[in-house]
């Protein structure tokens, strides 16, 4: 494996561990991801697996956009990774530049580095696959990386979970079939921006990017422009703005190429959005599970039905002693425990209201000595 360290912007340098030369395609894939150290197991698993459906032919440059790493846990990813086929290009950036972006629920900063693809690949890439930090890979990439991109900005899986602008209106004949949707309308203001109900959303946790053509058109910075204007009505961060910029310039790839979690709120097809064609096939056979809930698979409370092929990838990499534990962010918030005096003061409270509620009205002295 080869590692290069990149300049924040600027196009890799400087190459520092040597790889063993092997005959290579012509053109490698050419893949970006990122996280921050909360999604460093997710993303040594995220690769490993990839490592591993990987066509023996294919080579790959992999570009990793370090959200916030600890020197440890750098090294250990790179040491889950070795593999001859594969270069790591390492990209170090300033988050503060995406702090004033809006964040909610468990996604944080992180989420938008993708939205730095344009400035930090060289110029002589034209297209990228981009990968989310919480994936499960099945499946080779390279027959991804082979799709035609033609000339559409990104290609993508359509999004399972709110899978239409409006899907009340174009599910109006079968409200069961969007009944379990994690919301029906994603981009609530889509009248004002005038998009149509019936247009499909994706998700943006694996896409093949134009990079050319995101350059072209200035993607980046309209998403940026996107998300500032429409701030009160930005759900799921990027994915918000990339499908409001991309309206109509995005080509649907099979769904099985980014199957989300929220698939499996759908008990059947008669409760999910989907054919039972496209239902069968995500069931029994998703070429990329992404892991999009909170409920991660590294930590003990994931049910996800590939939870357990994820643990065996995550033994392959430095993270193969990993102890499974509760996931932090879901912990309960317990109130402290109260003293007696804390109690006796509530409880005299409590009692005065209920006199006040008879017409009795004791003063604060009397009702004191009363409750001691």
């Amino acid at each position: 494996m080869q590692v290069s360290y990149a300049r924040p912007r600027k196009p890799p340098t400087e190459d520092f561990w040597p790889m063993k030369q092997e005959d290579q395609r012509a053109q490698p894939l050419v893949v970006v991801t990122g996280a921050d150290e909360n999604y460093s197991i997710g993303l040594a698993v995220t690769i490993r697996s990839m490592l591993h459906h990987l066509g023996a032919d294919r080579q790959i440059q992999l570009h990793v956009i370090d959200g916030g790493f600890k020197p440890q846990t750098k090294s250990n990813l790179l040491k889950s990774w070795q593999d001859s086929r594969m270069e790591v290009v390492w990209h170090d950036v300033d988050m503060d530049e995406l702090s004033h972006l809006v964040i909610a629920g468990h996604l944080n900063h992180s989420t938008y580095l993708r939205l730095l693809i344009p400035s930090i690949v060289s110029q002589d890439v034209e297209k990228v696959i981009y990968l989310d930090a919480d994936l499960l890979i099945r499946r080779d990439l390279g027959l991804l990386w082979d799709e035609p991109l033609g000339d559409n900005s990104v290609l993508a899986a359509q999004e399972t979970s709110t899978p239409y602008i409006d899907s009340t209106v174009v599910l109006a004949d079968t409200p069961l079939k969007y009944s379990k949707l994690g919301t029906c309308s994603p981009i609530a203001n889509y009248r004002e921006l005038g998009m149509h109900p019936h247009a499909k959303v994706f998700n943006a946790g694996v896409l093949v990017i134009n990079v050319a053509k995101w350059r072209e058109e200035n993607v980046p910075e309209r998403v940026y422009e996107c998300l500032e204007t429409h701030r009160e009505h930005v759900l799921f961060c990027d994915q918000y703005a990339l499908n409001v910029v991309l309206h109509h310039r995005w080509r649907e790839l099979d769904s099985r190429w980014n199957q989300n979690s929220h698939f499996y709120t759908y008990k059947t097809c008669e409760f999910s959005p989907l054919d039972e064609k496209t239902f069968d096939e995500l069931n029994r056979d998703p070429w990329i599970c992404h892991f999009t809930w909170i409920h991660k698979p590294w930590f003990n409370e994931c049910s996800h039905p590939f939870a357990g092929e994820y643990i065996s990838q995550m033994k392959r990499t430095a993270w193969s002693s990993h102890r499974m534990l509760p996931n932090p962010a879901l912990a309960v918030k317990t109130q402290p425990r109260r003293t007696f005096k804390q109690w006796m003061k509530r409880r005299r409270a409590r009692i005065l209201k209920q006199l006040t509620r008879f017409g009795i009205h004791v003063p604060q002295k009397e009702c004191g000595r009363r409750a001691a």
